[in-house]
């Protein structure tokens, strides 16, 4: 099945961690998981998560929930939280308590406010710590083989004024130290959503890296690095 991975919102996360302190808040998910540092991790591919059935572990599930649109296959990367409750595929999930949130320590975006501009930014927390992207997951059986997968997708909400600069969304950064409260059940599905507001752009830093972050198959440390780009010349007005 082939993707056009670049066109999705908040289409690549990193986890460049392999251990947190002792007494971190997610010291037994991560210290135990064994993590390699990842430096692009995109659509299809596993990615850390917390879910609500394993609270207590981190899983690596697939990213990207596969369906089929007019016998077209589709991968649904993103929900937007203002419709959640709204679509089909998602209610469901949100209503049966089918929470989960990647664990990451970056996200990469790319520009859309400029076309001759537009290159990828990593935004990660000021302190450079984990945080949490909120998503919604689903038990997949495959028909022809009967195996059982889970595949999640994460969520995207409105952008602080800084994501604004480069984008009309951001993926819904779930609130720092808080992030389990999105695995507890609610008695009202409602309840979720007000969890998914934007994160305040004071907790947050951001920086152009270098293009090759557009490549999925790239995966190195110097992807995260401060990348400048040479400024483009100003088009002369011709009247």
């Amino acid at each position: 099945m082939n993707f056009n991975l670049s066109k999705y919102m908040c289409g690549r996360v990193t986890l460049t961690k392999e251990s947190v302190p002792v007494n971190h808040r997610f010291a037994k998910q991560v210290n135990e998981a064994e993590l390699v540092p990842n430096y692009n991790i995109g659509p299809t591919q596993k990615v850390g998560v917390i879910n609500s059935e394993e609270p207590e572990h981190l899983q690596f599930l697939s990213w990207g929930l596969q369906i089929t649109v007019n016998h077209h296959p589709t991968l649904l990367l993103n929900a937007r939280a203002d419709t959640l409750l709204e679509r089909k595929t998602f209610a469901p999930l949100l209503e049966a308590g089918q929470t989960c949130f990647m664990l990451v320590d970056s996200y990469y975006e790319w520009s859309t406010t400029s076309k001759a501009n537009r290159h990828p930014y990593r935004i990660l927390l000021k302190d450079n710590d984990l945080f949490g992207i909120a998503g919604l997951y689903k038990r997949i059986v495959d028909e022809q083989t009967g195996e059982e997968t889970i595949q999640f997708t994460s969520i995207t909400t409105e952008p602080n004024p800084m994501l604004s600069k480069i984008h009309d969304r951001m993926p819904a950064i779930l609130p720092i130290g808080h992030e389990m409260d999105w695995l507890k059940p609610q008695a009202n599905p409602k309840d979720y959503l007000t969890m998914l507001q934007p994160l305040n752009e004071k907790l947050l830093q951001m920086y152009t890296v270098s293009n090759e972050v557009g490549k999925l198959t790239n995966n190195y440390p110097d992807l995260i690095k401060p990348y400048e780009y040479p400024a483009q010349p100003e088009q002369l007005s011709m009247f």
